[in-house]
């Protein structure tokens, strides 16, 4: 087996991967921040570690989307506000902040979510005053 057939192999798994993630897993993480939602004004989901774990699946969402966005380049779809290539252009500076930023409060989100689990479990009696 040839670097390009393990390369067309893997690029052929990364497909399948990413189609399964974008039929099936994107609907049901949104159906479950929906649910959530709907639910946030009732016992549990009324706690601070709900409207965190909300926030962070939207970011979560958000992020994967624009992840898909740069990676269609590396599956041959070429969109416009990326060219040309040999230079930077105003769209996709912007788009790579978003990237950026989602990444950046994806991380600082899931500190906040372990901080939460950690004073729950460790402080129960502060985390129930505060809740």
């Amino acid at each position: 087996m040839s670097v390009t057939d393990l390369l067309t192999t893997f690029e052929i798994i990364t497909i399948i991967f990413t189609t399964y993630s974008i039929i099936i897993s994107t609907p049901i993480y949104v159906s479950v921040l929906v649910y959530i939602r709907r639910l946030s004004n009732k016992p549990p989901f009324n706690s601070p570690f709900y409207t965190c774990f909300i926030a962070l699946g939207i970011i979560d969402l958000i992020c994967y989307w624009l992840y898909l966005l740069k990676k269609l380049q590396f599956w041959g779809v070429t969109l416009p506000f990326f060219q040309p290539y040999g230079s930077p252009t105003a769209t996709c500076s912007i788009i790579y902040f978003f990237i950026w930023f989602t990444g950046m409060a994806q991380w600082e989100l899931n500190i906040l979510i372990s901080l939460n689990r950690f004073v729950s479990l460790m402080f129960p009696n502060i985390y129930q005053k505060a809740s």
